[in-house]
């Protein structure tokens, strides 16, 4: 966990140079401890199959990659105003605006867990993997052998009302007791979008220009060899 956790370190970095929140420990150490926990629970599955991000760990990098994008966008908006918020708030209220921003992109494809298939096979023995009972890393620890991993066809992005399920899971509950209501109304409300978030489309687009520039790369190779 401590090498995947600095393997996306820049993703964090990226975001404590968003504003304020940098600035303040409590923000940091959220962000921190929830990538770890995210790590951990998805581990090196993939983000789709045979479409975006499907290669190992694809989930985790596409997730981050959009969790950067809509922290940055939520670092420019402006959801509270008047003239009785003092500097200091205002700064607090803009880390947990960056923060929920934060959030929003990393949870946003977190219901796809629910579509995998995973299960390993030991002689006549086979252990499913089931999202309800820990993550992906803990099944793959206590099962090691003849892991196996499928998805569930005929998806129909059900996994978007599910996302919520997963990310109050996985965030320490005191959240939300101190995040203020807009900000909470924000979050939730973006992360439950039925169109989906452009900053989402941008990482998938990224991602298949790369597979597809990289696909005719190899074909010239083998038109060479």
């Amino acid at each position: 966990t401590d090498e995947a956790c600095a393997g996306v370190k820049p993703y964090c970095d990226y975001v404590f140079s968003l504003g304020t929140i940098g600035h303040v420990r409590q923000f940091r150490n959220m962000i921190e401890f929830t990538v770890r926990d995210f790590i951990r629970y998805f581990w090196d599955v993939p983000s789709s199959h045979h479409h975006h991000h499907a290669a190992p760990w694809g989930h985790v990098l596409h997730s981050l990659e959009v969790a950067c994008i809509e922290a940055e966008s939520a670092s420019h908006e402006t959801i509270f105003s008047g003239a009785d918020i003092d500097s200091e708030r205002s700064k607090k209220n803009q880390g947990f605006t960056i923060l929920g921003g934060f959030l929003v992109g990393l949870f946003h494809d977190a219901g796809k867990i629910y579509d995998l298939e995973l299960t390993s096979r030991i002689g006549q023995t086979v252990y499913a993997y089931n999202p309800n009972q820990g993550g992906v890393l803990n099944f793959k620890l206590a099962h090691p052998a003849g892991l196996t991993l499928n998805w569930t066809p005929l998806r129909s992005g059900a996994h978007k009302r599910r996302n919520l399920f997963i990310m109050l899971n996985m965030i320490p509950r005191g959240l939300f007791y101190y995040m203020p209501k807009e900000v909470f109304l924000r979050t939730i409300d973006r992360l439950l979008a039925y169109d989906g978030l452009h900053s989402d489309k941008q990482s998938v687009a990224s991602n298949l220009a790369q597979d597809n520039a990289l696909g005719k790369v190899m074909d010239t190779l083998g038109e060479m060899y």
